[in-house]
């Protein structure tokens, strides 16, 4: 593969203030998310504002589950293989017939027109994944990377351009002791091309980059780093390499999992805080582009997986 460095010095940006909570009047409800329940281990799928939530998935040991931009589908791994589910019919069409790769794969991104799918592929009897595109309708695989041959490399999936001709994804590097150190990369699908924009070895005080996700127009992505071990979520300027820290958390428990609003407007993440049990409680938590907490839901604890048009 093609690989360039697209932004060799970069700037860092300090947060703004930190958010305030606002009036849930505020907080939009424009289409669908899909919602990662860890107390009921179900997917939910409902409105923005957290009305209207029917289960929609409640097998646990499916894996990678993802709606596609029409919203009409599910994609999920089980057992090796991806399977595609109608939300309104439940109807579930196998799509490879052979296993993939020597043990379970990880997340799955739906091209923009819902006919591909990306998802992190193990090709080798090995630890590390590389990225890998299945069309759905004929279960065709292939991979984009072959970072495993590199032995100690792999990949963090992100998301798939509007515009379906990038997918960005953390390159993950294993040195030989500790945890994996992060460069967030974006590949061109069509020539293989791949830019390096971030690399959190650069800055001493980032860790754990993940969950990178390209705005609607193509132009910004977001995506989770912890900072001083608190998790935070950040905006990297494609075109000028400027790395922002969006969110600010009120506590050492941080914000994670980032999710665009479908019309770039904003974004949701979900807000961690300690319950008077001890346990750790994840708020879906809608925030401004600045990083103002717009509405935060009090009573579900997890994740939004998805939010489509």
């Amino acid at each position: 593969m093609n690989s360039t460095d697209a932004n060799p010095t970069q700037a860092f940006v300090t947060p703004s203030p930190s958010p305030t909570t606002q009036s849930s009047s505020q907080s939009g409800s424009e289409g669908s998310i899909l919602f990662w329940d860890t107390n009921a281990r179900e997917f939910f799928l409902g409105n923005p504002d957290g009305t209207g939530m029917r289960t929609i998935l409640a097998n646990p040991e499916f894996s990678g589950v993802s709606l596609s931009p029409q919203g009409d589908k599910l994609a999920y791994w089980f057992n090796g293989f991806i399977f595609a589910q109608s939300v309104e019919s439940g109807e579930t069409q196998q799509i490879n017939q052979e296993p993939i790769g020597s043990r379970q794969s990880g997340k799955i991104t739906w091209s923009p027109d819902g006919q591909n799918v990306a998802f992190d592929c193990i090709l080798a009897d090995l630890e590390h994944s590389d990225l890998c595109v299945m069309n759905l309708a004929s279960g065709e695989y292939w991979p984009l990377t072959d970072f495993h041959q590199e032995g100690t490399n792999g990949i963090s999936l992100g998301s798939w351009s509007r515009d379906g001709n990038w997918i960005t994804f953390v390159h993950e590097h294993f040195p030989e002791q500790g945890f994996a150190e992060g460069v967030l990369q974006i590949i061109e699908i069509s020539s293989g091309e791949i830019r390096s924009l971030f690399d959190e070895r650069d800055f001493p005080e980032i860790s754990y980059v993940a969950h990178a996700a390209f705005s609607p127009d193509g132009k910004t992505i977001l995506f989770q780093a912890s900072i001083n071990d608190v998790p935070e979520i950040f905006s990297l300027d494609i075109s000028s390499g400027e790395v922002a820290q969006v969110t600010e958390a009120s506590n050492q428990y941080g914000i994670s999992w980032p999710v665009w609003n479908p019309s770039g407007q904003g974004f949701f993440a979900s807000t961690a805080f300690k319950r008077e049990d001890g346990e750790i409680q994840l708020r879906p938590t809608l925030f401004s582009l600045n990083g103002e907490a717009i509405w935060e839901s009090s009573n579900m604890n997890g994740w939004i997986v998805a939010w489509t048009e």
